[in-house]
């Protein structure tokens, strides 16, 4: 089923709770709502050491954020090993809550359903191991 990818982002954050952290995250949770969940988008995904990265899906972050549907952070963290490293979080702004509100009530039944279930599925495991399967069951020739 097609859907705007700003659109999938807003219905994603908000399936989330408003909260999702690192571009690479949605950008494997827009990738598998693809593959697996019959979530089709104008997303066009190259082969990274990170697996399937968007430009655009990282553009449409960029542009929900500059319209004030999300906020984007950096936030400091640390590995088990004590190195820092930045990451950008991502949560839905008043305004983008009632964008979502708005697009859930046109959305068919069957797509918020499968948006629910990609998060349920995919969306609370940690980073790690939704790389490992992504790189697990994913190759380049998949794109």
């Amino acid at each position: 089923m097609k859907i705007s990818l700003p659109t999938f982002i807003i219905s994603l954050l908000s399936e989330a709770g408003g909260y999702l952290e690192s571009e690479t995250r949605i950008n494997k949770l827009v990738f598998l709502g693809s593959k697996e969940h019959n979530i089709q988008t104008s997303a066009v995904f190259s082969w990274s050491h990170w697996g399937p990265l968007s430009f655009n899906v990282n553009k449409t972050l960029k542009d929900l954020h500059n319209d004030g549907l999300i906020q984007i952070k950096k936030e400091k963290r640390e590995t088990v090993f004590g190195d820092e490293y930045m990451i950008n979080t991502y949560t839905i702004t008043e305004k983008g809550k009632q964008a979502a509100l708005e697009l859930g009530e046109k959305l068919p039944a069957d797509l918020q359903n499968n948006i629910s279930t990609l998060y349920e599925l995919f969306g609370k495991i940690r980073l790690s191991a939704l790389l490992n399967y992504v790189h697990t069951v994913y190759s380049p020739e998949d794109l």
